[in-house]
């Protein structure tokens, strides 16, 4: 039996620990003999990146002295991840995996400095890319071009990125560049590059500019080729666009078949598949009316031919690769005993059979498919290979016939496997004493990479349930038993008091939430699936939403199953994208809930499972609002695709104050891409300052708040891969490679609608610092704020505004807004005109303005 105990997804709460270091009289401690006094002492570099099997010896060199002298440094290394960063003789040290790690030097007096090591892969394949490529004069609005290193899968602020623009360099080498506003049109040429360790450099250019209102006349003619071509003799056919220079006074963009495929005044196609391709043309944004056409005929034999007697059965479906519009097949089936084949006509790319029709208890069958064509450009084709299938064990049949809700109990592939042992693990009867057990037997109706203690591991990282448990897997023949001892519950039964935590919220921004609602009788795109499932836990609850089914909520699952419509109706209506959507679920978690320190604090798995903060519960109610990352990022996952907007739970690691711990976070998919959001890092803590008492009795001091923040929503996977890792044995979606900048994208408050939290190098500061001043005095009123919304009223003293520093412009604006001199930073000069008492926190590259009427905050 092998113990499986789940780490507790909770957000990592650092411990530091004093190490006690013992010199012997004969020995030495770290590089160097010496016993003169250490000084005080740093690295040099404190954030660095090494390529994976790079290595370096630290000396002396490498650090910096307060006295500035480094006579006789005694010194030793240290790595927060020896998989990622490990440590040899005392200095040298060794990058052997992709990630992040934290070196630590310790001198002969215990005393530490620190370096953060970000160790990155070899540059495969390097991009640079936007997410607007035109802006119209009038917008005042910048734009960002992002590198895009090995297709998004690397970090590219870990690289050195040199930049130029219209073939000027500019003085960054950061990993999105941003172009301040232009009041005149005008078009640029945005290129970055970037060397690899072996010496190999990669450059990439993108057109991208600001453009009036009117679109420039232009047409596409065919300069040569051919517009009717046969497949296996295709010929180059080159278009022109007249009317527009691109790069001088517009930006032409190229397409085939709707996919962006070039840039340029001209542009080439080569054709590299049957059928009737359509060639258009943008400029500035703006699709021309013109279609072209190049259709190239031919024969296209089916692929993929797969027969499917599992997931539909009794019935058979019978599918092959997707074909033209038009196109029709002829499916042929062959009983392998002999007999009479029989032919089917085909229009699409599949075809259900009864178990009249076939039946492989009693024999198998061969299968083929041939293209009939589409009467245009596809022509008939020849049979493809075929698919034998032989008649089924009667043990198989059995299998088949026992069901769940996502199939049966036979499994034809790893990922099959993977469901229904999540199905185990989920709808497993409680313990109410020590142990609950359960045996559950599966037939294997194909052959796996991996033993079946494997394949159990790999299903259990997956399923990424908090417990703990003993499972065994064993195979006899080609059945597949598996036995469960499940010592910890998955539903709660305790509850920290919210009036007794020590968590407080700032509540500064209000949720962006919609201000009518829609009707209760609103139908929601989930309970329209064709699949149900019965479910009685919210974490029955929430799992049978990320799979698509349609819950069925009985017991305490319809509960809060009802809460979570009721709550969706009043924060949604239905004028929202599901970009706005997202975003007010998001909000409202982090609105709502407090941080359970106390759960999270909670060392025995077994104890911990019972709280509410580790279940939807804690999160969708009205009193004891209190949750870690695991009820919050399951109730993002539920209310995302209870509104049909995929959505799911991501387990791992996150990196903080120099090592790792257990989290949980969410993705989303919007308009075809998917995207991070981490409602438990977005609503960050901060320091808030406060005066107390006049003169001589004068003095200070702090209190610690959430405030809800932006900084984790609508990420990338390569925008937190220095701090966020998945589990081991997870595959979840990849996020898009660009990134979508809310800062830039979304006005924070109702009450300024063009004041968004993007600044960079053409931000008139003074404009905008006031511009904020004005908004915080009118948001605050009299000086107390309220909202109320599902779940409760907040009062709040203070008003918050985000701030983004783009990458590119940091090292200019960041001094000057975090200077504590009124006559250097327009944000102290602007709050202090209006009469406010304020605090600006920075968070790397973010700031945060507080500010009040009538709590003396200290600056």
């Amino acid at each position: 039996m092998k113990n499986l105990r789940k780490k507790l997804n909770i957000t990592l709460i650092a411990t530091l620990l004093a190490a006690i270091l013992i010199l012997g009289s004969t020995g030495c401690f770290g590089v160097s003999c010496s016993t003169s006094t250490a000084v005080r002492f740093g690295f040099k570099e404190t954030e660095k990146s090494m390529y994976v099997g790079d290595s370096k010896t630290y000396t002396a060199d490498d650090f910096s002295f307060e006295s500035g002298s480094s006579s006789g440094f005694v010194f030793k290394l240290s790595s927060s991840d020896e998989e990622v960063l490990s440590v040899s003789g005392d200095a040298t040290v060794t990058a052997k995996s992709v990630g992040v790690a934290t070196l630590t030097a310790t001198d002969l007096r215990g005393r530490t400095a620190e370096c953060n090591v970000s160790v990155v892969a070899e540059i495969k394949s390097f991009l640079v890319r936007t997410r607007s490529r035109t802006r119209k004069v009038g917008e005042n609005r910048e734009i960002t071009v992002y590198a895009v290193i090995n297709d998004g899968k690397s970090v590219a602020k870990n690289y050195d990125i040199d930049w130029s623009v219209n073939g000027e360099s500019v003085d960054y080498t950061g990993a999105a560049y941003t172009l301040p506003p232009s009041s005149t049109p005008g078009i640029n040429k945005v290129s970055a590059s970037v060397t690899a360790k072996d010496g190999t450099a990669f450059t990439d250019e993108i057109t991208v500019g600001w453009v009036s209102d009117v679109v420039p006349e232009a047409s596409v003619k065919l300069v040569s080729g051919a517009t009717e071509q046969v497949y296996g003799a295709v010929s180059a056919a080159k278009y022109e666009l007249s009317g527009v220079t691109h790069g001088v006074d517009g930006i032409i963009g190229w397409y085939v078949d709707g996919q962006e495929s070039g840039e340029g005044n001209g542009f080439t196609f080569v054709p590299k598949s049957v059928g009737k391709h359509v060639i258009t043309a943008a400029v500035n944004g703006v699709m021309l009316e013109d279609e072209n056409y190049v259709t190239v005929t031919g024969a296209v034999t089916p692929t993929g031919l797969t027969v499917d007697f599992d997931t539909f059965y009794p019935s058979t479906r019978v599918y092959w690769s997707e074909g033209g519009e038009n196109e029709a097949f002829e499916l042929e089936v062959s009983p392998l005993a002999g007999g009479e084949a029989k032919t089917y006509t085909v229009t699409g790319s599949e075809k259900m059979f009864t178990k009249a029709e076939l039946d492989f208890a009693t024999g198998g069958y061969s299968f083929r498919v041939r293209s009939k064509g589409d009467g245009e450009a596809r022509a008939e084709s020849q049979f493809s290979s075929s698919v034998k299938v032989d008649k089924l064990a009667s043990e198989a049949i059995t299998y088949l016939a026992k069901t769940w809700h996502g199939g049966n109990y036979y499994i034809s592939s790893d990922e099959e496997f993977y469901a229904i042992y999540d199905y185990f693990m989920l709808y497993r009867t409680q313990p109410t004493s020590r142990t609950t057990s359960a045996t559950y037997a599966v037939y294997m109706g194909y052959d796996s990479a991996y033993t079946a203690s494997r394949l159990s591991q790999i299903a259990f990282n997956r399923a990424s349930y908090t417990g703990s448990y003993d499972i065994s897997a064993t195979m006899k023949g080609k059945v597949c038993t598996l036995e469960y001892d499940f010592y910890t519950v998955s539903t709660p039964s305790v509850t920290h008091n919210v009036e007794k935590s020590s968590a407080r919220a700032l509540n500064g921004m209000d949720p962006h939430v919609s201000a009518t609602g829609r009707a209760d009788d609103h139908v929601f795109p989930l309970d329209k699936a064709e699949r149900t499932a019965e479910v009685t836990t919210t974490d029955q609850l929430y799992r049978a939403a990320e799979l698509g089914y349609a819950p069925k909520a009985s017991g305490r699952a319809a509960t809060y199953y009802a809460y979570a419509k009721e709550l969706l109706n009043t924060i949604l209506d239905d004028g929202m994208t599901d970009l706005d959507k997202v975003h007010a679920i998001y909000d409202w978690i982090m609105w709502r809930v407090l941080y359970d320190d106390s759960a999270s604090e909670i060392e025995e798995v077994s104890d911990a499972v019972k709280y509410a903060a580790f279940y939807i519960e804690g999160v969708l109610t009205d009193k004891n609002y209190l949750a870690v990352c695991d009820g919050m990022s399951k109730t993002f996952s539920l209310l995302c695709n209870m509104e049909g907007i995929p959505a799911v739970r991501i387990t791992g690691m996150a990196f903080t104050n120099g090592s790792y711990g257990g989290h949980a976070w969410n993705k989303v998919k919007i308009d075809g891409e998917w995207f991070i959001c981490d409602c438990t890092w977005g609503d960050v803590r901060v320091g808030v300052n406060y005066k107390a008492g006049n003169g001589l009795t004068a003095s200070t001091y702090s209190a610690s708040y959430e405030s809800a923040s932006h900084m984790y929503f609508m990420l990338t996977d390569s925008e937190v891969a220095d701090t966020h890792v998945e589990d081991e044995d997870t595959v979840y979606p990849a996020t898009t490679s660009v990134p979508y900048d809310w800062y830039a994208e979304s006005a924070q408050s109702s009450l300024a609608p063009s004041l968004h939290g993007l600044v960079h190098t053409g931000t008139d500061l003074d404009t905008y610092a006031a511009t904020i001043a004005t908004l915080a005095k009118t948001a605050l009123g009299t000086g107390k704020r309220s909202f109320t919304t599902k779940g409760g009223t907040t009062t709040s003293d203070y008003f918050d505004f985000e701030i983004k520093i783009a990458d590119s412009a940091v090292g200019e604006v960041k001094p000057k807004l975090m200077s504590s001199d009124a006559k250097e930073n327009p944000l102290i000069a602007a709050l202090t005109a209006k009469g406010l008492y304020y605090n600006i926190v920075s968070r790397d590259d973010y700031i945060i303005v507080i500010a009040s009427k009538n709590v003396r905050l200290s600056a």
